[in-house]
């Protein structure tokens, strides 16, 4: 395993994971998301690896169907690279050394994107390091406020017979104030644990703006950040492809005001450690006229600093 996408949700992992799955000299798991470091119940997320044992696992009927499903139809697919894991991924029981066999038989450079790796805790990024130190680790961020509008109207994509215009404001600050958004929206909270155990270089920050701004430069630095090699070529990507999207609603101006908020001293200590896009932000959401010049480069990623 050569590296990690660490977070955020909605910022940009879902196009991160597809395109370095076209780039040959890399090779993903079938399936962006492993959950095995939050796969403890303590955390708000899904945790479908919760149950260690594949004897207890038999005992419930859906988790059959769905992992038999899995296998069969890589069977029929001829994907036998797929049938290979997805037999190890149901059919095992959950240990540290079954997670690094999950990447045995994917070459190149291999990792997996799990955005809610963002709200581990120190032990748990610490169980990160001891199985792999020198790991490379992606961490997408995006402007807290519209990450976190972002995470809400996904989060009703398939609700049936939901209407964004008949809903709360009370009923959407709620959302906004469950432990799961909160988690994923505090940026300096996850930057201050990973760089507790992983050295600085090792951590790129990746923007969700630079996918709209400038893709190839973002993905050029992130694909050079894992393996260290400047020669390999995305030019064959399609890197204006929008991928996972929620349903575009306008933000409510009560919610983008209780937003501005919540996030304002966050964006502004982000803008002062980082610049750049971060800068973009506060000076967007909270100052008359802003600094920055239309047309300014700002950087795609950058490395944590001491």
């Amino acid at each position: 395993m050569d590296f990690l996408g660490i977070g955020t949700q909605k910022s940009g992992t879902s196009w991160l994971y597809q395109n370095l799955n076209r780039i040959p000299e890399f090779s993903l798991l079938p399936i962006k998301e492993v959950h095995y470091f939050d796969r403890s119940s303590d955390y708000p997320s899904p945790n479908h690896l919760s149950i260690t044992l594949l004897t207890d696992r038999f005992r419930n009927k859906k988790w059959l169907k769905k992992a038999f499903r899995e296998v069969w139809n890589s069977i029929v697919k001829q994907n036998w690279k797929s049938v290979w894991f997805y037999l190890k991924w149901n059919f095992s029981d959950y240990s540290d050394k079954w997670y690094l066999s999950l990447f045995k038989k994917f070459y190149g450079y291999t990792g997996e994107i799990t955005p809610s790796y963002s709200i581990l805790n120190q032990e748990d990024i610490s169980r990160i390091h001891k199985l792999n130190p020198n790991v490379k680790l992606v961490l997408m961020l995006r402007n807290p406020i519209d990450r976190a509008w972002s995470q809400y109207r996904y989060s009703k994509r398939h609700k049936r017979d939901f209407d964004f215009k008949k809903v709360s404001n009370k009923d959407i600050i709620t959302f906004m104030e469950r432990e799961a958004q909160i988690l994923r929206s505090d940026y300096i909270r996850m930057l201050d644990n990973y760089s507790n155990i992983f050295p600085n270089e090792q951590i790129l920050i990746g923007f969700y703006d630079a996918i709209i701004d400038k893709p190839s430069v973002l993905l050029n630095d992130i694909v050079k950040h894992i393996s260290g090699d400047t020669t390999i070529s995305i030019e064959h990507l399609n890197l204006e492809k929008v991928v996972n999207s929620s349903p575009k609603v306008d933000c409510p101006t009560e919610i983008k005001d209780y937003l501005k908020s919540k996030y304002h001293t966050q964006i502004k200590d982000l803008s002062e450690k980082f610049g750049g896009y971060c800068s973009k932000w506060y000076e967007n959401l909270y100052v008359e006229e802003s600094t920055i010049e239309k047309g300014t480069l700002l950087l795609p990623t950058v490395y944590m600093k001491s």
